[in-house]
């Protein structure tokens, strides 16, 4: 059983699109803390194991039993990272650092609110160390859902057993883990770009209309033109499935 806070060493990693974390998470503790737009791992009432929560559709992917499947295996490996965006928030689509200052202001400075953010800091050896407070869902996954989400359905022991590479983004705004998402898999295989705004759920009411970004405004666009009564293309304009 994973124990929290949880803390670990991690490896700083910089390049263009900004500074992230590489470091060694057990897929356990992956499974209580990561979510995704499509879906989540709960632990199982009873404490041993854990269930998927979302779509039917979804979940019975039959690449999730593949995978599951392969977990088991004697020879199981997987090189390739977990990319996660840490303190993010789905309910909000505030990072956590930004909803703890403001409950902070509202509640004044002699509260004492306990940090749920992830926090990497310098050693005097060197190195960095990445802290996890707690199992608070406030990891999005951003690519590797499928490797992840596959543990869920895999034996206990082989899950437990296992340690997964992740690369770790701290406070990475809505827009970019789209972006990284976006890239990745259109240099891999081909994804719909309008599949990639539904993934990530770009809602055009939580900002300003004097904000939006011209990927934004074409999805507002879109979506009027898709809907409203008075458009000509009411109902023909296909909303990405996934």
């Amino acid at each position: 059983m994973v124990q929290f806070p949880y803390e670990t060493y991690a490896l700083r990693v910089e390049q263009p699109i900004g500074t992230f974390y590489v470091a060694v998470l057990p897929a356990e503790l992956l499974l209580q803390v990561a979510a995704s737009d499509r879906m989540r791992a709960r632990m199982n009432k009873d404490g041993d194991g854990y269930h998927l929560e979302g779509t039917q559709r979804i979940i019975q992917d039959k690449r999730l039993t593949e995978i599951a499947n392969y977990i088991g295996r004697v020879d199981a490996a997987f090189p390739n990272s977990i990319i996660i965006a840490a303190n993010y928030d789905r309910d909000t689509g505030f990072d956590q650092g930004e909803l703890e200052d403001i409950v902070s202001e509202e509640s004044g400075p002699e509260a004492d609110v306990a940090s749920r953010v992830w926090t990497v800091e310098l050693q005097e050896n060197g190195c960095y160390r990445l802290r996890i407070p707690s199992a608070e869902k406030l990891a999005a996954v951003i690519d590797g859902q499928h490797r992840l989400f596959s543990f869920a359905k895999a034996d206990i022991e082989s899950m437990r057993g296992m340690n997964l590479l992740c690369s770790v983004f701290l406070d990475l705004p809505k827009a970019l883990q789209a972006q990284i998402f976006a890239t990745i898999n259109s240099t891999q295989k081909r994804v719909d770009r309008s599949l990639t705004f539904e993934l990530f759920g770009y809602n055009v009411s939580d900002e300003a209309e004097e904000y939006w970004t011209p990927d934004k405004l074409a999805v507002f666009f879109t979506r009027k033109l898709g809907t409203d009564n008075g458009s000509p293309l009411q109902g023909r304009v296909l909303v990405a499935v996934y």
